[in-house]
Formats: structure tokens, C-alpha cells, sequence
């Protein structure tokens, strides 16, 4: 059920690894969002649904990036082998991922950073490129649930992240608020 506005598709960069992974799940489980489209270096067989994949091979990613509403750029390392099949874009590919994501319309962009934070540079090139909304959040490994953690465990971290999460939203929209 969504709130009087149109369901959002969102596509996301970076979905291998802890961060990306908890990122993936936080989208997915909102309801305002019509569909999640991963890049991949693959194509998956099946897909769950509201998830879609679109693949990114070599040089040429620009031509698989999706057109929609909202983009996420997932900064983060995959934890196994198998979670090569997620596309992860090296951190100097940020603001020309972005710029390329800009041009084919998309109106917000959410950055989400494991590691080091945006640079002075790397912040006001993302600010100039003139996205409504443009948050960059980062996440703690404390925040995303551990994997070798029995089921409970693992859902009281995910609750907490997606609290966490929808905290710093609000707060965020509140401050870019016009008084």
C-alpha cells in the first residue's frame, strides 16, 4: 500500500557483500517500492519478486544501467566468491556511475558507504549534478546482522538497521524541508 504516490523503481549498484546485501533488503521491503533492479555481471535464472537484474559487462556498463526513479550506489567489498555475480563498481567510477544514471533521468541518489566516507570533491561533484534528492548514508557492520548468527539474532539486527535507517530518513527530510 503506498501513500498517495506512485510506487518507485529503484536500481542498485553494488548489492554483493554485507552492506549491499542489508542495502538490497531494506528496499525490498518497502512498500512503496514497485520494483528493485540489481546490476548483476550475470543474468539470474529467477528472480523473487519486485526484483529484476540487469546485466553490466566489461567497459560497456553504461548501457545497462536502467532508467528509474531512484538509484543506489552501494560503496562496499562482497563477502564470497559467489557474490561476484553482483556487479560492484570501484569507488573511482562513483561520480561518473552517477552522472551516467543523471542523464538517463533519475531523480534521487542514496549513497551508502561501508568504509571511508565521501571526499570534499566527491560530495560536491555529486551535489552539482542537480538530483532532487541526493542522501549518502553509511552503514556499520554493527548495524547489519552477522551471518554466522542463529535466525533471531539475524532478525533483531535487520530490525534495528531498518530502524536505524528509517530514523536517519526522516531526519534528513526534515532538515531539507523549506521553513
Amino acid at each position: 500500500m503506498t501513500t498517495g504516490r506512485e510506487a518507485l523503481h529503484v536500481a542498485l549498484a553494488g548489492a554483493g557483500g554485507t552492506t549491499g546485501s542489508a542495502v538490497l533488503q531494506d528496499w525490498l521491503g518497502r512498500a512503496e517500492v514497485a520494483r528493485v533492479t540489481v546490476l548483476t555481471t550475470q543474468r539470474f535464472l529467477q528472480m523473487p519478486p519486485r526484483m529484476a537484474d540487469a546485466v553490466v559487462s566489461g567497459e560497456a556498463w553504461q548501457d545497462a544501467l536502467p532508467v528509474a526513479d531512484h538509484a543506489v550506489i552501494v560503496c562496499g567489498t562482497p563477502r564470497r566468491a559467489r557474490e561476484s555475480v553482483y556487479w560492484q563498481p570501484p569507488r573511482e567510477l562513483l561520480v561518473p556511475l552517477a552522472t551516467a544514471w543523471r542523464a538517463r533521468g533519475v531523480r534521487s541518489l542514496e549513497v551508502v558507504l561501508a568504509h571511508a566516507p565521501l571526499s570534499a570533491a566527491e560530495s560536491t561533484a555529486l551535489q552539482q549534478l542537480g538530483f532532487e534528492r541526493f542522501t549518502q548514508r553509511r552503514l556499520t557492520p554493527a548495524w547489519v546482522a552477522p551471518t554466522t548468527a542463529r535466525w533471531p539474532e539475524r532478525l533483531a539486527a535487520w530490525m534495528l538497521a531498518t530502524l536505524l535507517s528509517v530514523m536517519q530518513q526522516v531526519a534528513a527530510g526534515t532538515r531539507q524541508r523549506p521553513r
